[in-house]
């Protein structure tokens, strides 16, 4: 794994953060998620965070309420004091709202290699592949958007049977997928809660530079395209509208896993 990023720098308007801090504000999978969301954001209300948390994580509340308060407490009396206290953010309690004071940049690279730390204990990306001895092809689909998850998983079934689909709501649930079995193929949306599709295509990166990745996203910018194939993804698709994408993103899921086992065959 890479070294931890240096500490922060003087010369930018930003609070200098040490190592150490970062470290600490990293350890918990809440404060990570506040801060993936806040990288992006720069300032956020905590009615926000509290929703970005809870779409980030199984819900453990029989009911709804019950989540926000247990989520909201935590935030409000635990991780954000926590935060301040380490100098990467600003928390107003009176106003309720969160301002980042840590350089979004060196931020980015703290995210980064907590990510792929994670990433390199799931072994399922780095061990062999899933499905190729029956010549199949086993995909981790990343979507925070159920509806249409499992309608990815019904259209697969019926009508692209040699692909098999395990979903994963968010990079979280990704990791725990990945810890247990091996994927030919994993295609993320971009645009998800808390750590999104690139910033979970940079830590398999980081730690397997061959599996095949789609990013599949409604974000349809050039910024976002240029992005994902600057860090390593195999295709970009746009999704669209009617069953035909389903068929699309079929084809183009067979042909990187194609190309990936030929290259693996021949040692390129």
């Amino acid at each position: 794994m890479s070294a931890n990023p240096p500490d922060d720098g003087e010369g930018h308007p930003w609070t200098a953060v040490t190592a150490e801090s970062y470290a600490n504000a990293l350890s918990d999978p809440v404060r990570r998620t506040v801060l993936f969301h806040l990288k992006n954001e720069h300032v956020a209300s905590f009615d926000e965070l509290v929703d970005v948390v809870i779409a980030t994580q199984p819900s453990r509340a029989p009911e709804a309420d019950e989540e926000r308060s247990r989520v909201g407490n935590a935030l409000f009396h635990l991780h954000l004091p926590k935060l301040e206290l380490l100098g990467v953010v600003d928390w107003d309690p009176n106003t309720r709202v969160v301002e980042l004071r840590a350089n979004p940049a060196r931020l980015t690279e703290w995210l980064d290699v907590s990510l792929a730390e994670r990433v390199h204990g799931a072994t399922g990306a780095n061990d062999g592949r899933g499905t190729e001895a029956s010549g199949g092809i086993a995909v981790l689909f990343v979507e925070d958007y159920d509806p249409l998850a499992s309608v990815v998983v019904e259209r697969f079934e019926t009508d692209h049977a040699d692909i098999t689909v395990t979903t994963a709501s968010n990079a979280d649930a990704a990791l725990e997928a990945l810890e247990s079995t091996a994927f030919d193929c994993i295609v993320s949306d971009y645009d998800m809660p808390g750590s999104n599709g690139v910033d979970f295509l940079k830590a398999i990166r980081r730690v397997d530079d061959s599996v095949p990745f789609v990013i599949y996203t409604g974000k349809g910018s050039r910024e976002t395209r240029t992005e994902a194939t600057d860090h390593g993804a195999n295709a970009y698709l746009q999704k669209r509208g009617g069953v035909g994408q389903f068929d699309l993103l079929a084809d183009r899921i067979r042909q990187v896993v194609t190309e990936h086992r030929g290259n693996a065959a021949t040692g390129a």
